[in-house]
């Protein structure tokens, strides 16, 4: 998948590639802090990592949209479907 997207200093891999992805949690609620975790098993947001591109060098994550039907790609936290990519589940297209 091309995502045409860069972000920091590094572009986003094209084509296949590794890595790997959690729910993103909050870290500590005084502070606000939200975190990719490999432990947490739901949520909200995905956030992937890609191997070979370093920490923040391409932020992508993916957020449930529509009732569980989809999931949109986006590189900003305050806009859930920031990338104008969409995932939708085979069986959602034409309710």
């Amino acid at each position: 998948m091309n995502w045409n997207v860069t972000l920091g200093d590094e572009a986003c891999p094209t084509g296949k590639a590794v890595g790997t992805w959690g729910f993103w949690v909050q870290e500590d609620e005084s502070s606000g802090t939200f975190v990719v975790s490999s432990e947490a098993n739901s949520g909200d947001t995905i956030g992937l990592a890609f191997a070979g591109v370093p920490q923040g060098g391409c932020g992508i994550s993916l957020s449930v949209v529509d009732g569980g039907d989809a999931l949109c790609a986006t590189d900003d936290p305050d806009a859930v479907c920031g990338l104008d990519v969409r995932f939708i589940r085979a069986e959602a297209v034409g309710r």
